[in-house]
């Protein structure tokens, strides 16, 4: 369930800003309503320079994941992954798993870029903007994988129903 849906959050969960996904521990909300109600945009949002706080997290060795619904209509994945092979370029780091997809309990859970192992591109297969809305299954899948430290599955191995 993600950070954004009308559910009951306790105690570590995810922000998603702008398809940045960055998480954080500890916060401590007890009751999300809307990401609205959380995060307050104005129209003058979408022109912050988000890249030398990026660029910030990864130099200081700290994994850094930026995913995509690839149904996004608010923030298209075409500008996301855009900025992240922009980004990995700018900082010399070498593409470490080429664009390939990968799976989620035996299904293409979407595709995937990483850069020098500390940057990854991820997309969500049939999620919009608020993507652990749209995929709770495949956003969990993300999430676990991030926080474990590990790639995304490429393969569909371990059996299906894993």
């Amino acid at each position: 369930v993600g950070p954004f849906s009308n559910k009951y959050v306790k105690r570590e969960e995810s922000v998603r800003v702008n398809e940045l996904l960055i998480f954080a521990t500890q916060t401590h909300m007890d009751h999300l309503k809307s990401c609205p109600s959380v995060l307050n945009y104005t129209d003058k949002d979408g022109n912050i320079n988000i890249l030398p706080l990026l660029r910030r997290i990864v130099e200081h060795k700290i994994p850094l994941w930026i995913f995509s619904g690839d149904q996004d209509s608010v923030v298209p994945l075409l500008g996301s992954r855009t900025l992240v092979r922009e980004l990995a370029h700018d900082m010399g780091l070498p593409v470490t798993v080429p664009y390939s997809t990968w799976f989620r309990k035996g299904q293409v859970g979407g595709w995937t870029t990483e850069y020098g192992n500390l940057l990854t591109f991820a997309t969500v297969r049939g999620a919009s903007h608020m993507v652990p809305f749209a995929q709770p299954d495949r956003a969990l899948g993300l999430f676990r994988s991030f926080v474990l430290g590990q790639r995304l599955p490429n393969t569909t191995y371990p059996p299906i129903g894993d």
